[in-house]
């Protein structure tokens, strides 16, 4: 059904916002239940960085089975939340019912325990979401990091 993998990917979204390591524990069961909620036993999440400057790229890729060990020392590390936040979020039918979700305009907010937070934006394309699967499995996602800012929290008086 066409739509059902948009809602599941912001279920995805609202589920790794939620946490907060500052108010919660951060154990690695947590995220394997998250992982396999989440993504097929066969998935796998890249991450592409590039540097404007210099023009470099540097290709990470994790696969299902190190995922949780991931999120689990990403916020064991002095990371507190993630926020995602999602524009212009489409989703194509491909062949055997299986669905394609591509957001053009993505935010990954990191929030450090220091008051600092990281921005990075980018084109997030998921794909095979719903083949022979649950309509919220993830097989394939990338995170093209196209531009990326640091920030330090102020309180204004």
């Amino acid at each position: 059904m066409l739509g059902h993998s948009v809602l599941g990917l912001y279920r995805f979204s609202g589920h790794l916002s939620a946490f907060d390591a500052g108010k919660e524990v951060n154990e690695i069961n947590y995220w394997r239940k998250f992982v396999s909620e989440f993504y097929s036993q066969t998935g796998v999440m890249r991450q592409l960085l590039w540097n404007s400057g210099t023009r470099e790229t540097k290709q990470f890729e994790v696969t299902t089975q190190v995922l949780a060990r991931y999120y689990f020392t990403l916020f064991g590390s002095g990371v507190q939340n993630i926020q995602i936040v999602l524009e212009n979020v489409r989703e194509k039918e491909l062949a055997n019912q299986c669905h394609a979700v591509e957001c053009p305009k993505t935010s990954f907010i990191y929030w450090f325990e220091n008051g600092f937070h990281v921005s990075f934006y980018s084109t997030l394309p998921l794909d095979n979401l719903g083949c022979s699967l649950s309509p919220l499995t993830i097989t394939d996602s990338w995170l093209l990091a196209e531009a990326c800012g640091q920030h330090s929290t102020r309180l204004l008086k």
